[in-house]
């Protein structure tokens, strides 16, 4: 490293009886026992103007501006700017070390609500990943009117999540040998939808006793697996984007006994939500706009095609409506005896991107897993206001039944009380292992990961 030149001296190092300036490489400074002035000027030299001394020039970290010297002042020691080289300052001069960063060395400072962007950035491209291969206000929901301002109204902010120490609600774990992309509980199983197949899980052993092979075979566009799965209608139901059909197994024999075209492929976020009468499939339509299936589970066909405002990217339906979320925040109901949008819910949380499973029906209200407000969002179904906000952090999947309302998200697998909305921590993130997927049944809660199940005892979180 090239040595800094200061005031006249050479470059380099101090010679003997110099100490260099603190914080400046090969600085010159002041001799030891410096605390004498200089000698007078020689009387030839009184009539012309005292020439100024020259102070060291003060080197700003990367780069070569130079700060001006006082007159007739002894230099004071150079000030290590922060980030700089400089050594610690000694005791007793008066200066306060530097607090440490408490950032990683080379990481940029960046505003909180960037750095949660970002990180919710990760958590959207995971989930569309999942989906294409595979948000405290209270607002109204309003008509079907676009744009229309929703109405406040007062709540009251829950406590704290609490989380629950021991023991472990984790009772068992369950490789399933493939990626999840959806999973239901119906028929005494749970059913799992992953690669190329969908796999059925018994309660009583925790382990898969099933593998029954949907989609086409291969890999890329041409060959496709599950998008999703649902139970309902006495059956298991897939949906499969290339040719774009939806299979249905039949769950006394673990055969795929149906396979119902739906006249176009399927594209990006594809949900699936079957009722007594009726199996939906929701997906992209053209451009900025969505389409949902309907289809007779009795007559294995395709009975109504209903065009939607928005890109979908969740779904959850029982007899009496179908709730579909889109890319927009809004949520648009539909009534199944009529076929058609009925009504228009602005949540007021923002976009929805990617995630396939953030809506379900139960506990009296529709829930609403919101990851950009990182709150799940109660809905009342009657009325189609929102009730409560819930603080839940970056929330990816949410399911009802087991006493709660249970919550995948990055503060962990939570538990909400449904009547009075507290919520509890069942499962921290560092155990949690990337959950990604909730659903309920057989007195148990079950969330996937990468390529396993974890059954969690609901009695053991809580009251």
């Amino acid at each position: 490293m090239q040595a800094t030149r200061m005031g006249d001296g050479p470059p380099g190092p101090p010679e003997d009886g110099e100490r260099p300036l603190r914080g400046l490489p090969g600085g010159r400074g002041r001799p030891n026992g410096g605390g004498t002035r200089p000698a007078p000027d020689p009387p030839e030299d009184r009539g012309r103007p005292a020439e100024r001394p020259k102070r060291p020039l003060k080197v700003l970290p990367g780069g070569d501006r130079r700060l001006r010297s006082l007159p007739d002042r002894e230099a004071p020691p150079l000030k290590v700017l922060p980030g700089g080289d400089g050594a610690t300052p000694a005791p007793g001069d008066g200066r306060q070390p530097a607090r440490p960063s408490r950032r990683p060395p080379g990481h940029p400072r960046v505003p909180g609500l960037v750095r949660r962007r970002r990180v919710l950035g990760v958590a959207v491209a995971l989930a569309l990943l999942v989906v294409t291969a595979l948000s405290g206000r209270l607002v109204s929901g309003v008509p079907a009117t676009r744009g229309q301002p929703s109405r406040p109204a007062p709540t009251t902010a829950p406590a704290p999540p609490t989380t629950v120490q021991s023991p472990s609600p984790v009772v068992a774990t369950i490789p399933t040998g493939g990626f999840p992309y959806g999973m239901a509980f119906g028929a005494g199983s749970l059913w799992v939808a992953g690669g190329d197949a969908v796999r059925r899980i018994d309660p009583a052993s925790d382990r898969v006793v099933a593998t029954i092979p949907v989609g086409t075979a291969g890999t890329g566009p041409a060959g496709m697996g599950p998008s999703g799965v649902a139970f309902g209608a006495g059956a298991v139901w897939a949906p499969v984007a290339v040719p774009g059909a939806l299979w249905q197994i039949d769950p006394a024999s673990d055969r795929v006994v149906a396979r119902i075209p739906l006249g176009r492929p399927l594209r990006e976020a594809i949900s699936v939500s079957a009722a007594r009468g009726a199996v939906w499939v929701a997906s992209r339509g053209d451009g900025e706009r969505g389409v949902l299936f309907r289809v007779d589970p009795a007559r294995h066909r395709l009975v109504a095609e209903l065009p939607l405002d928005g890109v979908p990217t969740a779904m959850a339906a029982n007899q009496a409506a179908v709730w579909v979320v889109t890319d927009t925040g809004r949520i648009l109901v539909v009534d199944p005896k009529r076929n058609r949008v009925v009504h228009n819910v602005n949540t007021g949380g923002g976009p929805l991107l990617g995630f396939s499973e953030t809506i379900a029906i139960g506990a009296g209200g529709v829930w609403l897993a919101e990851p950009f407000a990182e709150q799940v969002v109660r809905i009342d179904p009657a009325t189609r206001r929102v009730l409560a906000r819930i603080p839940a952090g970056v929330a990816t999947a949410v399911a009802v039944g087991q006493g709660g309302v249970w919550v995948v998200s990055s503060n962990g697998l939570l538990r909400i009380d449904p009547t009075d909305h507290r919520v509890l921590v069942a499962v921290p993130p560092a155990q949690q292992r990337l959950t990604l997927l909730v659903a309920t049944g057989a007195n148990a809660v079950w969330a996937a990961g990468w390529n396993t199940v974890a059954r969690i005892d609901p009695a053991a979180v809580g009251p």
